[in-house]
């Protein structure tokens, strides 16, 4: 398993209990730059989620949401590789309806302040299904929701979609936290 990470929201310490194992690499990497690596599953999890960080850099959260999606969807062509992305109910906006089904478009807002999350979470499921219908990639999306019981980081963390499936680290199923509200669905 190769990580990468930019650390723009992250820290090392996240993965330190990694580190040591054979079968994981850590590289300090910018998803907007592109990476030539040789992979046959690529899940694309970054992006700013915390108002916290992407108030503080708007165009790199839009960046990140584009140009990083981008370049993992060139990464997983390139490779034929399956492609998992994760996003978040976000990007209904504002919503009219509790809770969301697949069919509802939204009520959103392309220059409010949050709007570089929103609409980049848009824009990354767009540019996903269409390399699926251009190149025929293998893709799956998940759609985070609920909060991370976390009090220093509000929202949910990607590590949190896997919750049935299995972890390659592991080689046992992934599982929410104990802690986790389970009225609040992640995926």
């Amino acid at each position: 398993m190769i990580c990468l990470d930019n650390f723009f929201t992250g820290s090392k310490d996240n993965v330190a209990h990694l580190l040591d194992r054979t079968n994981f690499e850590l590289i300090r990497h910018d998803v907007v730059q592109p990476i030539l690596l040789e992979v046959d599953e690529v899940y694309h999890l970054a992006c700013p989620a915390s108002p916290i960080h992407y108030k503080y850099n708007p165009i790199k959260t839009l960046k990140t949401a584009f140009l990083g999606t981008m370049n993992m969807l060139g990464l997983a062509k390139r490779c034929r590789a399956k492609f998992l992305i994760t996003s978040t109910s976000e990007v209904y906006g504002d919503p009219l309806e509790h809770p969301q089904t697949e069919a509802y478009w939204g009520n959103v807002n392309c220059i409010g302040e949050r709007s570089c999350y929103d609409e980049g979470k848009r824009v990354s499921e767009t540019l996903t299904m269409d390399y699926h219908r251009e190149h025929n990639l293998d893709i799956r999306e998940r759609r985070t929701r609920g909060t991370d019981p976390r009090p220093q980081e509000p929202r949910a963390r990607p590590w949190l979609l896997l919750e049935r499936a299995p972890c390659p680290l592991h080689r046992r199923p992934a599982c929410l936290p104990l802690c986790a509200r389970r009225d609040r669905p992640y995926l």
